[in-house]
């Protein structure tokens, strides 16, 4: 996959690369390791940028879990959020406008 000229793979810290500069995006996938209050927050800093319109994030959860953040996900207009088979302590969440 990586030798396929239609991928970019670039290493860097999710919340500070600059999406803006690199995008429009067909597509946007994330597997980020961080609280969901801190993907939301990303997710609607790419959405309102209007880089992309169909993206794909896990919500990674651990101990109690708070259902109004994820409820925040799922009011999302275009999107709603799913418990996939291998998620274990995690969510899916599907954008696509």
């Amino acid at each position: 996959l990586m030798k396929d000229p239609k991928v970019r793979f670039i290493k860097h810290d999710a919340f500070t690369l600059p999406l803006e500069e690199l995008g429009p995006f067909d597509w946007i996938f994330s597997d980020v390791i961080c609280y969901p209050e801190r993907l939301l927050e990303w997710v609607k800093k790419i959405l309102a940028s209007g880089i992309t319109k169909k993206m794909i994030c896990t919500i990674k959860l651990q101990g109690d879990i708070d259902w109004q953040i994820i409820d925040d996900f799922a009011e999302i207009p275009h999107s709603f959020v799913q418990h996939l088979c291998y998620n274990k302590h995690e969510l899916t969440w599907f954008y696509c406008e």
